[in-house]
């Protein structure tokens, strides 16, 4: 699956004042030279190449919410979703259709075992509904004053105040999965006492989880914009000799999707050669590279990734690991931490903004100090609303031609 590619990109010259230009042959204009290069024969500067090229436009210092940075993802889902009950639909009219007793042996055999697998993935489903049955749900709609109970969260120091809503205790206790929180929504954990409430009284616990194919087409959608980076970098560096000694790197830089890490090997050789030659990566080029959110955030899901699909620290490091540890001088899980500070910042932020939406507060037991350890336990990992559940689809397979 291929995420539709969005660039957003906060217009800023990394290039200018480098402090580390590439030698240049001044109005020299040679075969080797891109049109771009040819059309504008200028003295070269970083900050010039960088801008008629376009590459000042890239470096995506803003960084957008989850809601907008998993939009892409979400649809995705749903379409596949919509694509399967599709597909279940047609194999019930083929099944009940007047022409099934005109299918060969092998197509019978082939539509039979769809109509098998949507009745055990239906029967599944009324089972698991049932076992659900009159457990807590905040449907979000209105304040369910049964559910939530309402605490005002005090700045001592301004005196202001915002009114926030806390899951009760007992609620929790017969909920379904994460009270019906959508994946993705930031979890805070409150105890209870008497007296002013103030910050000191909630603690940052995550998120709703996502499934993991959220976070596989997350991941896909930041690739187009860090292969720019590293192709804008290795050009920038070349000067007005980048046609020549990356002649390919203008049709890989229009790239719209990236469907693996496997598309930067080709880069990461070209990066190490670079490493060999010279002292570089330079503290201005890292400098750039160290303060990028997508950086960050492509470290937080690369290292995800491992732990959803149970692959230790003792894999060995992909290029596009290298090529992160090389351009910021840091190492994956510092650039992870990063990233989780700024999500937990956005997090704060939204607690006290007092607006509920993307919030999931509760109040603390001892059997809910750690949330998602509860919410892996039966029945919430069988619950139709976890992800894992959520994108369960029968297998159908297509009809062969005889």
């Amino acid at each position: 699956m291929a995420p539709v590619d969005q660039d957003r990109a906060a217009p800023v010259n990394v290039a200018a004042n480098d402090p580390h230009p590439p030698e240049q042959s001044g109005h020299t204009i040679s075969r080797g030279l891109c049109k771009i290069c040819q059309d504008h024969d200028y003295e070269y500067s970083p900050e010039i190449f960088s801008i008629l090229h376009g590459y000042d436009t890239i470096w995506p210092f803003e960084c957008t919410t989850e809601e907008e940075r998993y939009k892409n993802a979400h649809a995705l889902m749903k379409r596949c979703l919509q694509e399967n009950a599709r597909k279940q639909a047609q194999v019930r009219l083929e099944a009940m259709g007047p022409d099934r007793s005109q299918l060969s042996k092998n197509q019978e055999r082939v539509l039979s075992e769809n109509v098998t697998a949507i009745n055990r993935f239906r029967y599944m489903l009324k089972a698991r509904a049932k076992r659900i049955r009159g457990k807590w749900l905040d449907d979000f709609s209105r304040v369910d004053l049964m559910i939530l109970k309402p605490v005002r969260l005090t700045n001592p120091v301004l005196e202001t105040g915002v009114g926030i809503f806390v899951a009760r205790a007992e609620i929790i206790r017969g909920s379904r999965y994460y009270l019906g929180h959508p994946p993705g929504d930031f979890i805070f954990k409150y105890r209870d006492h008497r007296g002013i409430v103030t910050r000191q009284d909630f603690s940052f616990q995550g998120q709703v989880p996502r499934h993991p194919d959220h976070h596989v087409i997350r991941t896909r959608e930041i690739f187009p914009r860090l292969l720019k980076m590293f192709i804008y970098t290795l050009d920038v560096k070349a000067g007005k000799d980048h046609q020549t000694r990356y002649p390919d790197f203008g049709s890989l830089a229009s790239t719209k999707y990236v469907r693996s890490a496997k598309s930067f090997e080709g880069i990461h050789k070209l990066w190490v050669e670079e490493e060999k030659s010279s002292d570089w990566p330079n503290d201005y080029v890292r400098a750039h590279f160290v303060c990028q959110p997508d950086i960050w955030e492509l470290a937080w899901l690369l290292n995800h990734l491992k732990i959803e699909k149970k692959s230790g620290d003792d894999q060995q490091p992909h290029e596009l690991e290298h090529l992160l540890v090389s351009a910021t001088g840091e190492s994956l899980n510092s650039l992870e931490k990063r990233w989780a500070v700024r999500l937990e910042k956005e997090a704060w932020d939204k607690l006290e903004s007092g607006n509920r939406k993307g919030l999931f507060v509760y109040e603390c037991e001892p059997q809910t100090e750690d949330i998602h350890a509860y919410y892996k336990q039966p029945p919430f990992d069988s619950d139709p609303l976890n992800p894992r559940v959520f994108y369960q689809v029968p297998k159908i397979q297509a009809l062969p031609a005889n």
